[in-house]
């Protein structure tokens, strides 16, 4: 009888239920369900997560160039401050405060634009003279502004407490007042301009029966010495042009341009000019016949400059004279606007305007650009 090689196996129920094959309990759109939002909840993931590091990006990158360009405010400070009349009995009764001060923007690459500025002086809290100081301007990164201020017709009597007050501090050798500047600025980095902020500047200043501060009083003493002039602007030729040509030897009078040649001349002997964009118009009677403009520009001492200007769309003007003779002249009237600011050494003053005029003899039978003409245009610096 042959050996028995195998094994037996006991084959229990529990064992035969093991082989019987699986039972899904799920459809197979079941899985296909759970597989897709299986990939949408990785693509959102990916997607939140690309966008929180962009974020993250941002807002180093904007720390960073808050940093790097966190705006200061001007600082400014006292170079002059006087007071003539502390020597009336009766105090400062129609007394004159003048004073200089600088502002400066000290950001590397920030502008700061400066609405009206006004000056105050107060003795013991007491507002004593209001001026205005400064036009709106704009003043450029890494610069110096001069201020000059005066104020007149101050009045502080002896008959109240403030006014002896003020007699026994003078009568020590000192009297204590305080500048208050205010304006209202704005920053400018590259094209964009920042909300309005409220500026006020104060210092407090001791000065004597001798008028001087006892800082800054070599400054007025330069100020004094260099005293800036406005500049001089000086119309040198005027050209009446018809058809291309000078109108000498043509009856037909279809006027097209008129050239004006103005002269720009900086009489100062230290003090350099930055010159403002100049606005002309020429006007014959009552008549605005022209508008034209140049550009400004920056102007040494004792330097000279020569601008030419040409005048078209001159319809109005050639009804008015298309009855004329060629020989006949006719009388015009040269207006500038225009603005300029000192340079004395480093520093530069706040805006000056200017509003020049002055009349002016054409020919209508051609009349040369360089014919020796010295027509000065007066006017006020305001």
């Amino acid at each position: 009888m042959a050996p028995n090689t195998t094994i037996p196996i006991q084959s229990t129920p529990e064992n035969r239920q093991e082989n019987l094959p699986l039972k899904r309990h799920h459809t197979a759109r079941y899985y296909a369900h759970r597989v897709r939002e299986s990939l949408a909840t990785r693509v959102s993931k990916i997607i939140c997560s690309v966008f929180l590091a962009l974020l993250l990006f941002l807002g180093i990158v904007a720390f960073i160039l808050w940093l790097s360009l966190r705006p200061h405010r001007p600082r400014f400070h006292m170079m002059n401050f006087s007071v003539s009349g502390l020597n009336q009995e009766n105090g400062l009764e129609n007394a004159r405060i003048a004073f200089d001060v600088t502002a400066r923007n000290s950001n590397q690459n920030i502008g700061i634009f400066y609405d009206a500025m006004d000056g105050t002086v107060f003795y013991q809290e007491k507002p004593v003279g209001t001026t205005p100081l400064l036009f709106p301007f704009y003043q450029s990164s890494k610069n110096t502004t001069w201020i000059h201020g005066e104020v007149g017709g101050t009045s502080l009597s002896g008959d109240n407490d403030k006014g002896t007050k003020f007699i026994n501090e003078l009568g020590g050798g000192k009297v204590v007042f305080r500048l208050e500047l205010t304006s209202t600025i704005r920053f400018k980095v590259s094209t964009w301009d920042s909300k309005r902020h409220r500026m006020h500047a104060t210092c407090l200043v001791e000065v004597g029966q001798d008028v001087i501060l006892i800082l800054g009083g070599v400054s007025a003493v330069l100020w004094l010495i260099l005293h800036p002039r406005a500049p001089n602007y000086t119309v040198t030729g005027i050209e009446v042009v018809a058809s291309g040509r000078n109108i000498t030897n043509d009856t037909h009078r279809n006027i097209t341009n008129i050239n004006l040649k103005i002269q720009v001349s900086n009489p100062n002997n230290a003090v350099s000019i930055y010159h403002d964009d100049a606005h002309i118009t020429l006007y014959y009677g009552d008549q605005n016949i022209g508008i034209s403009s140049f550009q400004g520009f920056y102007q040494g001492h004792k330097k000279t400059t020569q601008k030419e200007i040409r005048f078209d769309g001159l319809e109005r003007f050639q009804s008015a004279v298309s009855q004329a003779s060629l020989n006949q002249t006719v009388k015009l009237k040269v207006s500038v606007l225009s603005g300029f600011r000192y340079k004395v050494f480093w520093l530069k003053t706040g805006d000056y305007k200017i509003d020049l005029q002055g009349y002016v003899t054409a020919s209508l039978g051609g009349r040369k650009l360089d014919d020796g003409m010295n027509i000065k245009l007066k006017s006020g610096v305001f």
